[in-house]
């Protein structure tokens, strides 16, 4: 995970990772790139798929299965509420 948030902060996202400790999803790790826009996410998107190290670090991941993929989400901010 370490290198996956190395190679997402590099190309834009701020990483946040946490652990659930309680409820039906106790022990899920939840990892989320957050960015300031749509825009912001667009970049870090096309540059994800163009990025070398990332593509090689995800086939090198996928292959070896390091975990159980259990959902995937896209949120966006709610204006007022901001950070």
């Amino acid at each position: 995970m370490g290198k996956a948030k190395a190679i997402h902060e590099r190309l834009g996202a701020t990483v946040y990772v946490s652990q659930c400790t309680a409820g039906d999803q106790a022990e899920t790790i939840a990892y989320m790139t957050v960015f300031p826009s749509g825009t912001a996410f667009g970049q870090f998107v096309d540059a994800l798929a163009a990025d070398v190290e990332w593509l090689t670090f995800w086939a090198e991941t996928s292959a070896n299965g390091s975990g159980d993929f259990v959902t995937g989400s896209l949120f966006q901010g709610l204006m007022g509420f901001d950070a």
